[in-house]
């Protein structure tokens, strides 16, 4: 992604009609397909949401009752959930320390200030690998 400084950005009105369409969508395939259209105007190449009400200590409870949305091959994803690499990745550790977003690249700028776990780099590897 790039830095969000020199992203263009929709102005106001491009930003509440988003919002109100999101707002106005019938059904979730509605509001995803919205969505995904709104950040990529942001510069969001990928976007990966996940959320559960029965999230257990350090997991996500039964990753069936969990909701994920993504913009990322099918394949993939179900390769990084089923694997259980997701709970090795520091996106993860991010997730369940923080709320709100975070861009793709702090994984990368975790890694070169050395604030990455051995697993989690190896995650990175690992992933890097599955994403080309």
């Amino acid at each position: 992604m790039k830095d969000a400084c020199s992203l263009p950005h929709p102005d106001a009105e491009a930003c509440l009609e988003a919002i109100n369409g999101i707002a106005a969508a019938q059904s979730l395939e509605e509001v995803w397909r919205l969505s995904v259209v709104a950040f990529n105007r942001y510069g969001f190449e990928w976007i990966n949401y996940g959320y559960t009400r029965y999230r257990t200590g350090l997991g996500i409870g039964d990753p069936l009752d969990a909701l994920f949305l993504w913009t990322h091959s099918l394949e993939k994803v179900i390769a990084f959930h089923e694997s259980g690499l997701y709970l090795k990745s520091a996106d993860f550790r991010w997730v369940r320390e923080n709320v709100g977003a975070m861009p793709w690249g702090w994984v990368n700028a975790e890694r070169a200030a050395g604030r990455l776990s051995a697993e989690e780099a190896n995650a990175v590897d690992t992933l890097g690998a599955a994403r080309r």
